[in-house]
């Protein structure tokens, strides 16, 4: 087969067959980490060696090797790094005939159960997709779902997945595919060499004089809308080769240019202001919850406790105003269970916070407009960047460890917490999603955590000892108890709010001794 002569192989289904067999050896096995999902494009962060970037819906289309991941900034992963995250990278394939990619996925939970993903891009330009499919095919997420009046319906929620009519015939595999060498040609190129097509003397030497200058963009394809766009490129000689790893690497993807693009130096004066501008609204709103509060509650209040005092069943009370201008008569809305007196007090007591509300309100709108005035008229570079809140006192800072104890076993760290403080502050701010969760059942005690490498599996030597350090750091005299183990993403607070209380419901038990040492 000469995929140059097929008709239906376009440039970009090339570019998926070469970069599966080329990343599927460097890829498979390993763990994903992150996946950041962008518009038209995911990113997989495999580590910091391996990292792959499929662009569907943008070009260069296609499966491309990536640097290393940056830090995301979302704390909770988007929802494709929810489904695959933690599962092993198995196969990269291009099942059909068309630009289609499928990445398998494997993970074995910590109940030895064996569950497998799919990861399907259509590299399709402006059709582009992704789906995210169980083992059996059903869609359990996608990027673009089709709504129910369109036809042609493909990805609707818990459906198979479908390839397009025009990829449904199934095509050779890809290595054997590339049993020959390649004839990928540029887009630039492609017309000025298809008049060489069917001769292989003549392509060959038309691409050997092109690409002779080891300087000059013998892999790329530049264009004024897409940038740089590369593909890999192998000749029908033995002298003239171009490396795969170099084609298929993406030094500075275009979003990553637009991303650096838009961090100019007018982002943080548009935060200043964007910050400035809640700010405002805030006050606003306090101002106008003050305001709801007349100045007249303090004459109701004084006309109340002229009446004897008593227990009000609800409703409006009549009572007598003594005025400069004579006597005369208000009525006063009194909620039922009040004493009388005692809603004079509350009424007064509203009426002072409101005076004070309304006065530092009003300050606190003067500096905001002041400076809010002042932003709009100063130039960017000089404009200060977004306040920071102050640091609240009572939250322990990332990198203490307050009262928590580790050791090691057999390679594996166990750290348990001294007190509540430590527990909560060892489960919910220390702990990874995958580490195991360790606490003896129905008593007080310390949280123990052992961390679990994601490449490993935990002995079972190991959680016996994270289990009975559990129960030598609890309440409990017994020698023997039941301790509950799980993974920590199966926690939660406990709706009270205590420090180092938990909730959680999927767990495995196990009963342990004391250790004699």
């Amino acid at each position: 087969m000469n995929p140059a002569r097929d008709p239906t192989l376009s440039m970009d289904t090339l570019q998926l067959w070469t970069a599966a067999r080329y990343i599927a050896p460097l890829a498979t096995g390993a763990t994903l980490r992150e996946a950041e999902l962008g518009s038209g494009w995911l990113r997989l962060c495999l580590g910091t060696q391996v990292n792959l970037v499929i662009a569907q819906h943008r070009a260069p289309l296609g499966l491309w090797l990536a640097g290393p991941c940056p830090r995301l900034r979302n704390a909770h992963p988007n929802v494709p790094g929810q489904l695959l995250r933690g599962f092993q990278l198995q196969q990269i394939d291009v099942p059909w005939a068309d630009r289609i990619l499928q990445l398998t996925w494997q993970r074995v939970s910590i109940t030895k159960e064996t569950q497998r993903r799919r990861l399907i891009a259509e590299c399709f330009g402006g059709r582009g997709n992704l789906a995210v499919t169980d083992e059996d095919g059903a869609i359990l997420w996608a990027w673009r779902w089709d709504r129910l009046d369109s036809t042609g319906l493909r990805f609707l929620p818990g459906h198979g997945y479908v390839p397009p009519t025009r990829s449904a015939v199934p095509a050779p595999s890809f290595v054997d595919a590339l049993r020959e060498p390649l004839q990928l040609i540029a887009p630039r190129i492609r017309a000025q060499a298809e008049a060489a097509f069917l001769d292989s003397a003549r392509l060959a030497e038309t691409l050997r004089a092109r690409y002779s200058d080891p300087d000059s963009d013998w892999f790329e394809w530049r264009s004024a809308d897409a940038g740089v766009l590369r593909y890999p490129l192998r000749l029908h000689t033995q002298d003239s080769a171009i490396p795969t790893e170099a084609a298929l690497r993406l030094a500075a993807a275009p979003w990553d240019e637009e991303a650096a693009g838009a961090a100019d130096s007018l982002a943080p004066h548009r935060q200043a202001l964007q910050h400035l501008e809640r700010r405002l609204e805030k006050v606003r709103g306090d101002l106008l919850r003050w305001q709801n509060i007349p100045d007249s509650w303090q004459r109701d209040a004084e006309a109340l406790f002229r009446l004897p005092d008593a227990t009000h069943p609800g409703g409006e009370v009549e009572v007598t105003d003594y005025r400069s201008d004579g006597i005369g008569r208000r009525t006063i809305s009194v909620p039922a269970g009040y004493r009388l007196h005692d809603y004079a007090r509350h009424m007064l007591r509203q009426r002072q916070r409101a005076q004070r509300g309304r006065a530092a309100c009003a300050e606190q709108l003067a500096k905001l407009e002041q400076e809010r005035a002042r932003l709009l008229h100063t130039p960017s570079e000089d404009a200060p960047g977004p306040t920071e809140k102050p640091r609240d006192p009572r939250r322990l800072p990332q990198n203490s460890s307050p009262a928590i104890e580790s050791k090691e076993v057999d390679g594996f760290e166990i750290l348990w917490g001294r007190n509540a403080k430590a527990n909560d502050h060892l489960t919910f701010r220390l702990a990874q999603p995958w580490d195991l969760w360790f606490h003896v059942q129905d008593h007080p005690g310390s949280h123990v955590l052992l961390r679990r490498p994601r490449d490993r599996a935990v002995p079972d030597a190991v959680l016996e000892a994270a289990a009975q350090t559990a129960l030598q750091f609890s309440n409990i005299q017994a020698k023997s108890a039941d301790v509950d183990w799980t993974e920590v993403r199966h926690l939660k607070r406990h709706p009270s709010g205590s420090p180092g209380r938990v909730l959680y419901r999927r767990f495995q038990t196990r009963h342990v001794r004391r250790s004699s040492s």
